[in-house]
């Protein structure tokens, strides 16, 4: 009995062998142990399962990445003045830009394909195109304070929106504010609804949109007098009308030997080939501008709620911004009702002149043959009078179907005191002449200026209107206080 209970007492003492099961395909697997305990996974990668484990990593990863004295002013902003300076967003290549500006002091931040992602953020969140640029642009927004004021919100060459997304996201998350906006297309542009979320998202006071790309520039081909300078038409429709120069050096192309016309002819053919995309790119860009002004002037865009526009400016490409003097010779050898038509379909938006060269400068290969500003925005007499009731700076230098009637109007209206106007600048769609408000008993005695006077509750005002833009379709109003 001893040795029986020895030996039953030593069998128990083993230990026990996990049981082997076998697989449907003949391979064994160890049963698990069920005294065994797994221990718990703890990755940083995870995605974080609430809002609030989110913006705890955000704000860690934010005291990590950002420098220590600009994270410092985020978390402790200055009382009565915003927080940062100027914020910049400018895409070079594949690098994208951003730059904080405090106190004169610039701290750049630059996102490459190859950037380094600060954590992991939820999945319901949109990257766009899925490009590591933009998702680890996104955890570095994520992770700043949730209001931050600023003075001017600057863009610069961002041709797909992409920046302006990962913002536009943030938009029901973050209350982020800014006093100016400035918007610089250096590229084509043709998503104006991104800039009308931008302008509900940081609610800005003044608004600038500036064209800085496609007109012809003369001194390109300055040192090249007897470069090929041909012209083209690109049409809403993307189809492409070569004009009489450029249809001449086909023909002259033709009747070249077989191997120097084929050559010669896939040249042109090229050429024209990039001319008319370059013609479509701008013909998108002019038409969202106009888009986005047009929606800027409906009075549901300008009395939104929580948006108190003060200043709205939208410029051309400035001084470069001049007609090509061989297409206006091209336009006169076809007559003046031909060339006025061709002009009409420029400003509505049918089609696109553009200059096509042989510089070495890849830039001014293609170009704008007509004036940017020659292109025509949807702002009328009625979209004029509603807009500046509640936006007393407005700037439009591109051409507008404003006449002298929503002019006079216009100036009427405020000689009663019922509107008021600091300074508005805008191209007409026909010339004026300066006694158009003798009515209101103007005074010409300044060679420059026109004026015209109003009191109002014992508040001399006086309106200067310029004299020499008149002749030009161009009106400038600016009214200052006198004694």
């Amino acid at each position: 009995m001893d040795r029986e209970g020895s030996s039953k007492s030593a069998e128990e003492e083993k230990p026990k062998e996990p049981v082997v099961v076998e697989k449907a395909s003949g391979e064994p697997k160890k049963a698990e142990d069920p005294t065994t305990k797994k221990r718990p996974r703890k990755n940083e990668d995870d995605a974080p399962e609430t809002s609030d484990d989110e913006d705890q990593r955000a704000e860690t990863a934010g005291s990590r990445n950002y420098p220590a004295n600009l994270w410092n002013r985020l978390k402790n902003p200055p009382a009565n003045r915003p927080t940062i300076d100027v914020w910049e967003f400018k895409l070079d290549g594949e690098v994208l830009t951003m730059t904080f500006t405090c106190d004169g002091e610039k701290y750049p931040m630059y996102f490459t394909p190859r950037s380094v992602i600060d954590f992991q953020m939820r999945n319901n969140y949109w990257i766009p195109r899925h490009n590591n640029t933009f998702k680890s642009l996104r955890t570095r927004l994520y992770s700043l304070p949730k209001t931050v004021s600023i003075n001017k919100l600057v863009f610069s060459n961002t041709p797909e929106c992409e920046a302006e997304d990962c913002l536009i996201e943030l938009m029901f998350i973050k209350k982020w504010t800014c006093k100016q906006l400035d918007y610089n297309i250096c590229t084509e542009f043709n998503q104006p609804q991104h800039l009308r979320r931008l302008v509900h998202m940081f609610k800005p006071t003044d608004i600038t949109v500036s064209l800085h790309f496609g007109p012809y520039i003369p001194s390109a081909t300055a040192h090249e007098p007897n470069s090929m300078h041909n012209h083209l038409a690109a049409l809403s429709d993307t189809t492409l009308a070569m004009e009489k120069d450029f249809r001449l050096d086909c023909a002259h192309a033709l009747s070249l030997p077989p191997d120097s016309s084929k050559k010669e002819l896939g040249m042109l053919y090229g050429e024209a080939g990039k001319g008319r995309a370059f013609g479509i790119q701008m013909l998108r860009t002019l038409t969202a501008i106009r888009k986005f002004v047009g929606m800027m002037a409906e009075k549901r865009m300008a009395q939104t709620k929580g948006v108190a526009i003060r200043k709205f400016v939208v410029n051309g490409p400035g001084i470069h911004d001049k007609p090509c003097a061989k297409l206006q010779q091209l336009l006169k050898e076809d007559g003046l009702d031909e060339a006025n038509k061709m002009r009409g379909a420029y400003a509505t938006g049918e089609r696109v002149y553009v200059c096509v060269r042989n510089d070495l400068r890849r830039a001014f290969k293609y170009s704008l043959a007509m004036p940017a500003t020659a292109f025509k925005m949807s702002i009328g007499n009625e979209q004029l009078l509603l807009f500046t009731k509640s936006v007393p700076v407005f700037h439009c230098f591109f051409r507008t179907n404003v006449d002298e009637q929503g002019v006079v109007q216009l100036i009427t209206e405020w000689q009663k005191g019922e509107r008021n106007i600091e300074e508005i600048q805008l191209h007409l769609d026909r010339v004026i002449e300066p006694n158009f408000v003798d009515h209101l008993n103007a005074d010409h005695a300044d060679p420059k200026r026109v004026k015209v006077r109003r009191v109002v509750n014992g508040r001399k005002t006086t309106l200067y209107i310029e004299r020499d833009r008149l002749g030009s379709r161009h009106l400038a109003l600016r009214t200052l206080d006198t004694k």
